[in-house]
């Protein structure tokens, strides 16, 4: 090609661009997620763009995909706040190393100045049958003997909110949870 004349680099970055998001985003996850984050968050990632991203924008080539798009997307899932909104982050991060690897122009990002959907607050209690396995495995723990599982929530800063969990002596204004078949304690 550079014998002919032909710009070598103009070539291959055009390639690239026509390359499908799919194919784009697998080798961000290889070159990129997993160099740079835990393996918890790229098995996250690939999850949420097989079940959420790919079926949608999976086989367009990355010069196609527009704002209009991503926030197609964003409002298909918009059921779904909490998803919606990792969707489009994880979309934004992914087309934020587009830019940096000169894929797609400087500024060209489509998930960039999507609004979030408002999240709600989300609960989950621990079960009973659960709460009976942790004291299962909690009672062979040498740690534990004669002790107590402290759970305990204070006020922290920005947070919100400190959890702590750990074995304690029982004090007497303890509130002992009965149906856990040892003793946690808050």
């Amino acid at each position: 090609a550079a014998a002919e004349g032909r710009d070598v680099a103009d070539e291959l970055a055009a390639a690239r661009r026509q390359a499908s998001l799919a194919d784009a985003f697998e080798t961000w996850l290889v070159q990129h997620v997993r160099a740079k984050r835990k393996e918890s968050t790229l098995r996250e990632y690939r999850r949420l763009f097989e079940i959420e991203i790919e079926p949608v924008l999976g086989r367009m080539a990355l010069a196609d995909i527009t704002r209009a798009d991503v926030t197609g997307l964003h409002r298909r899932l918009a059921a779904k706040p909490y998803i919606a909104n990792r969707v489009v982050a994880i979309t934004r991060a992914f087309f934020n190393w587009t830019e940096r690897q000169g894929i797609r122009p400087a500024n060209s990002n489509p998930a960039r100045l999507i609004e979030m959907y408002r999240e709600r607050k989300r609960d989950r209690l621990i079960s009973p049958e659960e709460l009976a396995r942790l004291g299962e495995a909690l009672k062979s723990e040498e740690t534990a003997q004669g002790k107590a599982l402290r759970l305990s929530v204070a006020a922290s800063g920005c947070a919100g909110y400190e959890y702590k969990i750990g074995f304690d002596d029982k004090k007497p204004a303890d509130k002992i949870l009965p149906q856990s078949g040892f003793d946690v304690v808050v």
